[in-house]
């Protein structure tokens, strides 16, 4: 509900190793991210976004997923989190346009400057979202509260089995390489 020209982009230190692998496809580097605040602190300055509102992202519940799994590394506080994502707006179209977010946007023409940029994929989502929502007259059917476990592409399920214990003490080791 920020709109677009309310979106700020923040570079957060993972306290971790970089995987090439991540760092080919964001292009963000140990040295960019060298003294920027570390995740818990930029959640105090993000976490009003999250609560108490709908998520819209393509592919969200794969973000949301991170995110849980940093709330529970740090020990944070696990918030009910609602969200719709833009591919299950795109399969109930019956599009044949594929389900990525470029493959998306390039099909009902909207710019992504930038694919894989936070910022830019969030700009690109939101107007995906816009074109999208507009003539779906059930929306509040594709609300969803996130559960860990939620299957989510691309995504390592390890952290949230079922009948894993959420429960943590604050960590003291750094994060895994897929963080």
């Amino acid at each position: 509900n920020q709109g677009r020209n309310q979106m700020v982009e923040f570079l957060v230190d993972p306290e971790d190793e970089f995987h090439p692998r991540n760092v080919a496809i964001h292009g963000i580097t140990a040295q960019m991210v060298k003294n920027q605040p570390t995740f818990p602190e930029i959640w105090q300055a993000i976490r009003h976004y999250f609560i108490g509102h709908v998520v819209v992202g393509h592919s969200v519940r794969f973000d949301l997923a991170v995110l849980f799994k940093n709330l529970y590394h740090y020990g944070l506080a696990i918030p009910e989190i609602h969200f719709i994502d833009t591919m299950d707006l795109l399969r109930s179209k019956k599009l044949e346009c594929g389900l990525g977010l470029k493959e998306s946007c390039q099909y009902f023409n909207i710019v992504l400057e930038q694919h894989h940029n936070a910022l830019m994929d969030t700009k690109a989502a939101h107007d995906l979202f816009k074109v999208l929502a507009k003539d779906i007259k059930d929306l509040p059917l594709f609300i969803h509260r996130y559960t860990p476990g939620e299957r989510c592409i691309g995504y390592d399920r390890q952290l949230f089995r079922n009948n894993k214990d959420y429960t943590r003490e604050q960590s003291t080791k750094p994060a895994s390489q897929s963080t």
